[in-house]
């Protein structure tokens, strides 16, 4: 996963493509769902940074569907980031470009919402602990 993203900083898109369909083929043979996620979001974030903006509306929206923030916050320990969150906000992104402004602000605003009562409930656990 680390190496597609380091790929995607070169802008090797195609290479960073390949990695990234890789973990998402290897994390749905597992039917491991959590991982699954952070394959979409990996691929998605890859399709987005090379302009593939229908294939990447297409994968953020399979990760979004299988998102419960409340199954994957281990993956947040891990990865450091929700990605849930970073589906919503890179679907958002491609639905822009694509001519949907309306579905990316609520695609966009969803994120938000997501990622401020996520931190929310964190605080509040580190307050009352």
């Amino acid at each position: 996963m680390g190496l597609s993203a380091c790929y995607v900083t070169q802008a090797k898109f195609p290479l960073a493509r390949e990695l990234a369909g890789q973990f998402l083929h290897l994390a749905r043979s597992q039917q491991e769902l959590t991982v699954s996620l952070e394959a979409y979001r990996q691929l998605g974030f890859t399709l987005v940074w090379a302009g593939e903006f229908g294939a990447a509306h297409t994968c953020l929206d399979q990760g979004i569907a299988s998102y419960h923030p409340q199954h994957h916050q281990a993956l947040i320990s891990r990865y450091g980031e929700d990605a849930g969150v970073c589906c919503l906000a890179f679907v958002s992104q491609a639905l822009w470009t694509l001519g949907y402004p309306d579905q990316a602000a609520k695609r966009s605003q969803d994120a938000w919402k997501e990622y401020v009562g996520f931190y929310k409930e964190i605080i509040s656990t580190q307050a009352t602990s």
